[in-house]
């Protein structure tokens, strides 16, 4: 399997011929009464792209708190992307993205 590397806000695209993976379907978390009483607050979450424009392994690398780490990976298992491409066909990268959540109390 290839595997480019990609981060945040930069990178080399790792010799593939379409660049970055392109969102699709990439939602914030849809908080609910209770979830809101914890902002405001940020999610770092790390994870792979699959040549399908799938999310796996999805982690957290860093949250303020639990509660919104929680809403965030739920979130994240329903993202999908247009995948990079290397030699005309979809390859599996890694990403991060940082979920940040105002105060909505």
């Amino acid at each position: 399997m290839d595997t480019a590397h990609l981060a945040e806000g930069g990178g080399d695209a790792g010799g593939l011929d379409s660049g970055r993976p392109v969102p699709i379907n990439v939602q914030a978390p849809n908080l609910t009464a209770a979830q809101q009483k914890h902002t405001p607050g940020r999610v770092v979450l790390i994870y792979q792209i699959t040549p399908q424009g799938r999310t796996q392994n999805i982690k957290v690398k860093s949250a303020t708190n639990q509660v919104l780490a929680k809403a965030s990976l739920s979130a994240a298992r329903k993202w999908r992307y247009q995948p990079p491409r290397k030699d005309g066909k979809g390859v599996t990268v890694r990403a991060m993205k940082t979920l940040k959540f105002a105060d909505q109390k």
